[in-house]
């Protein structure tokens, strides 16, 4: 499967560009694999929800559960799944 680029629109550009400048406002962090430590991906300091992310590295699949003004991280050990909160 050969990739190809697509244009993209005035409004959708100004929106991408909008939420990159507002993102050099607030902070970020590194979510790291619970299993291996190696870093699945980073998420901003305004995020709320759950987020579902596979490692490269060990292949485990991990849901992180973010709540708005929370720093604790707790585990749930499971067969290759984990749930933690941030």
């Amino acid at each position: 499967m050969k990739y190809t680029e697509r244009e993209i629109s005035s409004s959708l550009r100004e929106k991408m560009m909008s939420a990159y400048y507002t993102s050099l406002e607030i902070s970020r962090r590194n979510l790291l694999c619970p299993h291996c430590g190696y870093k699945i991906c980073y998420v901003y300091s305004d995020t709320e929800g759950h987020i579902g992310c596979k490692c490269n590295k060990c292949k485990s699949v991990v849901v992180f559960k973010f709540k708005k003004h929370q720093n604790t991280d707790f585990r749930i050990p499971g067969f290759k799944n984990i749930i933690a909160t941030c």
